[in-house]
């Protein structure tokens, strides 16, 4: 009786159509979750990738001052430290460790205090 049992459910649920639509949501959701992990700032100047709460950064470039609206760092999970600025058009990653990185983060910080 448990043999025949276990043939069914093989013919049924795992067999046919009905497999090949949840296998379908499957694949569709995780493409989903994929592409709604990755931050865009629209910007070739911006590469980081994770969730909205906590970007990573994977190339940095530099900016000029009077662009700079804003700053943050980068969550302490993250491989890679950074400061992302906030300008005038999306967000910039930059190295933490360059001297005009300091800089600016001290002159915003001298501005916002």
């Amino acid at each position: 009786m448990g043999r025949g049992r276990c043939q069914g459910l093989r013919g049924k649920d795992f067999g046919g159509k009905r497999y090949f639509q949840v296998l379908l949501c499957v694949v569709t959701l995780l493409l989903l979750a994929v592409c709604y992990s990755q931050v865009n700032c629209g910007s070739d100047k911006c590469n980081y990738v994770g969730t909205y709460s906590t970007p990573c950064c994977f190339k940095f470039a530099p900016l000029s001052f009077g662009r700079i609206q804003s700053y943050y760092t980068t969550s302490s999970l993250c491989s890679n430290p950074a400061i992302i600025f906030i300008t005038k058009n999306g967000k910039v990653c930059t190295n933490p460790n360059d001297s005009w990185v300091i800089d600016y983060k001290n002159h915003l910080d001298r501005q916002s205090g």
